[in-house]
């Protein structure tokens, strides 16, 4: 269990195989002992590369004749396994209710449907925890089976737990050749794990099945040691036994909940696909009528009309090229779902400039600057996602100025092992902190739009973009102090092919337009 050998253990204190923490606790325990008291109790173990040994310790004192206190006796359980497997059924309630709140925002349309499988949900959370429950309970209010018995199968020693379990009395035990009862498919298991013991290798554990008296079958773990004299003899052997039942049913309700969860998760991607092809084709189907009204709208404002008549017709034409956009925005972002995602190195650097030199006219026109580092490391990502991601990022900056103050965009990069982050830094009017989710969702608009133009889906593009790239985006702002995007987006691995995309700068070395 603790990765030494017993040679290695024996004459050592117990304390050399605690921290600190289990000796101030060991010392409280041993003075419990002298006290005549037996416990049952959680203990934790130093293994001898470090790593700590969670275990279930029964502890009693050992006294002489004249009933005086001259040790402790403990029996140890290796409980790490049960830990590992209770952090593994938090693991997964935690990575369901994560995607849940990864897909709400989109499926909202759907949470009617949606609430019978969560209710489902909360039913499985309860029947896993009352099973751990129960786990719980009979790991506590048991201890190990132990007895010893000769090559010939004689009986020469049994603890009470043993000897309670199987429905019998030490002293029946001692002395006799009983054997569990084990399933006939199960008895090659238990033949093979007794053949293999010799005195070079006298210690080997087997899981198998035992038919108790009253018929109840039930999963044991059963480590078996052989002890052997001077001649290398094996001369007894020692069986030390828990009830596993409940971890293998634990085991087959976890892969139960798997696929649970991989059915779930399917339903969701499938029910995803859906709503973006509904926004697909929706957008698509009102760019025709739109597009109607516009020409009539354009032929009327040909035509002699009083001022009044004027004005509705240029509110009817200004109108049009709102939903125009906004339409526009919404195909782009519905189109996001329907494309492959092919990554490879990019260079980032190229884009910026690319995208710099088409806003050439709105930095010209309010007398900003967009400043650019010297060099960036290839990223792993969609040329094209990420193309519309800086494109975004940057014109977003540009809109939300302040009112006559010149928009300083600053360009930064830092480096991970794995990642690269990218900060897009403005001066603009800010955002408060108790809307930095909210303005990555569809439609999400803080200002009016007269105050700033906008479809409200520009940023939920960049926050699709970037995840579909395995990436995420995050913003730190405060009102009137500008903001910072920060798009966090993987390298490229070792094995990716050395050329990049959009990577291969232009002529010039200019960083900063005005």
């Amino acid at each position: 269990m603790l990765g030494y050998t017993p040679e290695e253990m024996v004459g050592r204190p117990l304390f050399d195989f605690m921290d600190e923490q289990g000796q101030a606790i060991a010392t409280n325990n041993l003075e419990r002992r002298r006290q005549g008291i037996r416990e049952l109790h959680p203990f934790e173990l130093m293994h001898r590369d470090g790593r700590r040994i969670y275990t279930l310790m029964a502890t009693a004192p050992i006294t002489d004749e004249e009933g005086r206190y001259t040790g402790a006796i403990a029996g140890v359980v290796d409980i790490t396994e049960q830990k590992q497997q209770e952090e593994e059924i938090r693991r997964l309630n935690a990575e369901l209710e994560q995607r849940v709140a990864e897909r709400t925002a989109e499926l909202e349309q759907m949470v009617a449907r949606l609430e019978a499988e969560i209710a489902e949900r909360r039913r499985t959370e309860e029947a896993l925890r009352l099973s751990e429950a129960r786990y719980r309970a009979i790991v506590e209010d048991q201890t190990e089976l132990i007895c010893r018995f000769t090559p010939e199968g004689v009986t020469t020693f049994a603890n009470e737990a043993y000897a309670r379990y199987f429905g019998m009395t030490v002293d029946e035990v001692v002395g006799s050749t009983f054997i569990p009862e084990i399933p006939p498919e199960d008895q090659h298991l238990l033949a093979q794990n007794m053949d293999h013991l010799d005195c070079s290798n006298p210690v080997r554990t087997v899981e198998l099945r035992v038919i108790l008296p009253g018929g109840d079958v039930r999963w044991h773990l059963w480590t078996h040691r052989a002890f052997c004299d001077a001649q290398g003899r094996i001369v007894e052997y020692q069986a030390v036994g828990r009830d596993i039942t409940e971890r293998k049913r634990a085991e087959e309700e976890i892969r139960r909940l798997n696929d649970v969860l991989r059915r779930r998760a399917e339903r969701l991607e499938a029910a995803n696909r859906e709503l973006q092809a509904f926004s697909y084709s929706v957008s698509h189907d009102l760019r025709t009528p739109l597009r109607a009204i516009r020409s009539f709208a354009d032929l009327l404002a040909r035509q002699a009309l009083d001022e009044n008549t004027r004005r509705y017709v240029a509110r009817i034409v200004e109108a049009s090229r709102q939903m125009e956009h906004l339409i526009e925005d919404l195909l782009g972002y519905a189109r996001l779902g329907r494309t492959a995602v092919t990554p490879e190195p990019v260079e980032p650097l190229p884009l910026f400039e690319q995208i710099r030199a088409m806003l050439a006219p709105r930095l010209d026109e309010t007398g900003g600057r967009i400043t650019l580092p010297e060099q960036m490391p290839p990223v792993y990502g969609d040329p094209t996602l990420l193309r519309q991601v800086f494109m975004n990022l940057l014109e977003n900056a540009l809109t939300y100025r302040r009112e006559g103050v010149p928009p300083e965009i600053t360009i930064r990069c830092e480096t991970t092992p794995r990642h690269l982050h990218l900060h897009v830094e403005d001066n603009g009017i800010g955002i408060d902190p108790q809307f930095h989710d909210q303005i990555f969702q569809v439609f999400y608009r803080l200002h009016p739009r007269d105050a700033y133009p906008g479809t409200g889906i520009g940023l939920a593009i960049v926050k699709k973009a970037v995840e579909l790239m395995r990436g995420r985006v995050r913003v730190t702002s405060t009102p009137g102090a500008g903001s910072t995007f920060t798009v966090t987006l993987p390298r490229p691995p070792a094995d990716a092919p050395a050329g990049t995309s959009a990577g291969r700068r232009s002529a010039g070395n200019g960083r900063a337009s005005d």
